[in-house]
């Protein structure tokens, strides 16, 4: 649920790490499909800018329910079901955080 997440990364965020957050992008598979600051594939959108362009609300909207905004050009494309699902509240701070970064944070 969207209030739920939001308030799991409002809780989280104070000890919420780029590093670690990048780490979830990657484990979370995010990567094969979505690019951020130059790596990654280009089967659904760039993320690279999102942090800058979007609320957090905005982001997590996005992850839980990706056909309410899909653009045409990635309508193929299915976003894996039930995704947060798998993530403790911190992952998501963490990814959020790490989506919030225009580059990808040094290890």
């Amino acid at each position: 649920n969207l209030n739920d997440a939001v308030a799991a990364v409002a809780t989280q965020s104070p000890q919420a790490d780029a590093v670690r957050g990048s780490r979830v992008f990657n484990q979370a598979l995010c990567i094969q499909c979505h690019r951020f600051d130059g790596r990654g594939s280009y089967l659904g959108p760039d993320l690279s800018a999102v942090g800058q362009r979007f609320m957090t609300k905005d982001i997590l909207q996005a992850i839980i329910n990706p056909g309410l905004a899909k653009s045409d050009q990635y309508a193929n494309i299915q976003m894996p079901p039930a995704l947060l699902n798998t993530m403790k509240a911190q992952d998501l701070a963490d990814l959020i955080k790490f989506l919030e970064g225009a580059k990808w944070p040094a290890e």
